[in-house]
C-alpha cells in the first residue's frame, strides 16, 4: 500500500497558518502513526535519551516508522510531515 499526504494547504479560509494533524490522514496512516510514535519513544529512551542533534532525533523517527511498517506488513512512504508528527 502507498499513500500519500492528504491534500492540504496549510493555510485556514481566514488566511492564518493551520498544523497537519494526524486525523487528516486515513485510518491506516494514523494506525501506523500511533505504533511509531509509540516505538520512536522506546528508541530515544534506551538509545539517545537526551538526543544531541536533529538529524539524531529524525533518524530515530525513521527508524520507528519503518520498524511499524514492518510489524504491519505495509509500506506507507515516510513523508517530512509524518516524521514530524512520529516525534511528537
Amino acid at each position: 500500500m502507498n499513500l500519500t499526504e492528504p491534500d492540504f494547504g496549510g493555510t485556514s479560509p481566514d488566511g492564518t497558518r493551520q498544523r497537519l494533524k494526524a486525523s487528516d490522514f486515513d485510518d491506516v496512516t494514523k494506525d501506523l502513526l500511533t505504533t511509531a510514535t509509540s516505538i520512536y519513544r522506546c528508541l530515544v529512551m534506551t538509545c539517545a535519551p537526551f538526543p544531541e542533534t536533529l538529524i539524531i532525533e529524525t533518524k530515530l523517527a525513521k527508524d520507528a516508522w519503518h520498524e511499524a511498517s514492518n510489524m504491519a506488513e505495509l509500506t506507507i512512504q515516510l513523508t517530512p510531515s509524518l516524521v514530524k508528527m512520529t516525534k511528537v
